[in-house]
């Protein structure tokens, strides 16, 4: 209902239960593409389709994730393609893309679980990628994006 839209809170669907996005309709994956929620509608959708904020009532007026449907019924006016690819850049680091590039160039590239020798400490998880031009390097990032 838009007229309830952002004044009350979403009942959410099970992120288990879709398996594409229910804008663009790609399907998940855990490594390129994750769910997310829209936090004005509830629908499960991709990072592309949800990297629009807008505030919400039911949330004391705090700019939430929201899709773009809802982020044109809140806002008033859909968001201009020049300004998301340069918001979209804008807020990825160097190491970002970087690990984006090796991951695409890769022989593998997943989470691993690992244990560094006499540290003490238990089993860590991390991003691993092998990348297809140094075979014999194993690369070890905190996160996959």
């Amino acid at each position: 209902n838009c007229t309830e839209l952002g004044k009350r809170a979403p009942t959410p669907i099970r992120e288990k239960e879709v398996t594409l996005c229910m804008k663009c309709q790609e399907p998940f994956n855990s490594i390129t593409k994750r769910r997310h929620h829209c936090k004005a509608c509830g629908h499960v959708v991709c990072g592309k389709c949800s990297e629009f904020r807008a505030r919400l009532l039911y949330d004391n007026n705090r700019a939430n994730r929201v899709c773009i449907d809802c982020y044109t019924t809140l806002v008033g006016v859909p968001p201009s393609p020049a300004s998301l690819s340069n918001s979209t850049q804008r807020r990825r680091s160097i190491l970002e893309k970087q690990a984006s590039v090796a991951a695409e160039n890769s022989v593998l590239c997943s989470f691993l679980h690992h244990m560094e020798k006499g540290s003490g400490r238990g089993w860590q998880k991390a991003w691993f990628v092998i990348p297809d031009n140094e075979p014999l390097v194993l690369y070890i990032y905190g996160a996959p994006q």
